[in-house]
């Protein structure tokens, strides 16, 4: 699934995923979900050609396939512990033969950490709803593995005053951000995870029990469009300082509410739904045409005032007005 994160008025204090693409992936059957992801981010930027596109996605999804993206797309990806880095490749020689496509091998991360003991930089980082003090080390060389000759940008995160170590490392193709921004970026990934919880749970989406092949490709994207219809139907249509009123009516020991959740929104969507398919008010008076139909129908009497129609059934009789 790809998603599109979105900072919505009416939820300030966190990103908002829209699902916009899905592929169904079955183990040996189809690509890998990194090929399925690729082709989505593909398609994407075929629809947008003149936007950038700033891709965050987690240790599992850094392979090779990655090479395949346009160069509007920019990736940051959590690095593995093993990964194998290289520095730079260094300057022409001016000698015969082929130039150096990298520089010498560095150590493993682990040890970069602890070698750029005075290179740590303290940052302030808003991440899972809070700032956070933080110390960044930032270091630019090439992850063959997987961008190939890219050059990339290396973010090493870890808490202020710490020994040795680091507790979050990023590679991103991303060179003009900052160490702070990328960091923000990729923990806003945790949006898609929250995604899925309120998908399934709020909005069923994956409850159908398809047997099909078409149905079972088709359900699932079609829910998670569904859901992205309905928080933005809620972002330009909806009410959300009535619906916080109502809330805090019902549970006014729910103080610490702010905004309107997800649930919320699917609330307010099923109303106006409910609102536009049934009419409020007094039953009209049936017209002269209306009567004449029912009269001709089949047999018929008046009773106070109401057109009765006698409908025979097998083993007992049903009258309806």
């Amino acid at each position: 699934m790809i998603g599109i994160l979105v900072r919505l008025p009416v939820v300030p204090h966190r990103h908002v995923c829209l699902p916009v693409l899905a592929r169904l992936w079955c183990p040996k059957r189809t690509a890998t979900r990194l090929e399925l992801g690729v082709e989505l981010v593909r398609l994407l930027a075929e629809r947008y050609p003149t936007r950038r596109i700033h891709l965050a996605c987690d240790a599992a999804y850094a392979g090779k396939a990655l090479r395949a993206l346009p160069e509007q797309v920019t990736v940051t990806v959590r690095m593995r512990a093993d990964a194998a880095l290289f520095q730079l490749p260094p300057p022409p020689t001016g000698r015969p033969g082929r130039p150096r496509s990298r520089g010498d091998r560095l150590p493993e991360l682990i040890v970069i950490a602890a070698l750029t003991a005075t290179g740590w930089q303290h940052a302030l980082v808003c991440r899972y709803g809070r700032t956070d003090p933080v110390e960044l080390a930032v270091l630019r060389c090439l992850w063959p593995g997987v961008f190939g000759p890219r050059p990339v940008k290396v973010v090493l995160v870890r808490p202020p005053g710490a020994a040795d170590g680091y507790d979050l490392a990023l590679a991103t193709t991303d060179l003009d951000a900052s160490a702070a921004e990328l960091v923000v970026r990729y923990t806003a990934r945790w949006s898609i995870e929250v995604c899925f919880e309120e998908a399934r749970q709020l909005a069923g989406v994956g409850q159908a029990r398809n047997r099909t092949r078409r149905a079972v490709e088709r359900t699932v994207p079609f829910g998670l469009a569904c859901f992205s219809l309905a928080i933005v139907w809620y972002a330009v249509c909806g009410q959300p300082t009535h619906d916080l009123a109502s809330h805090r009516t019902r549970a006014p020991w729910y103080a610490t509410k702010q905004a309107v959740s997800v649930a919320d929104m699917l609330a307010a969507f099923r109303r106006a739904l409910i609102a536009a398919e049934y009419r409020a008010g007094q039953p009209l008076e049936p017209t002269s045409t209306e009567i004449l139909e029912v009269q001709a129908a089949g047999p018929r009497r008046i009773y106070e005032g109401r057109l009765i129609q006698r409908r025979a059934w097998p083993g007992r009789r049903h009258e309806t007005a």
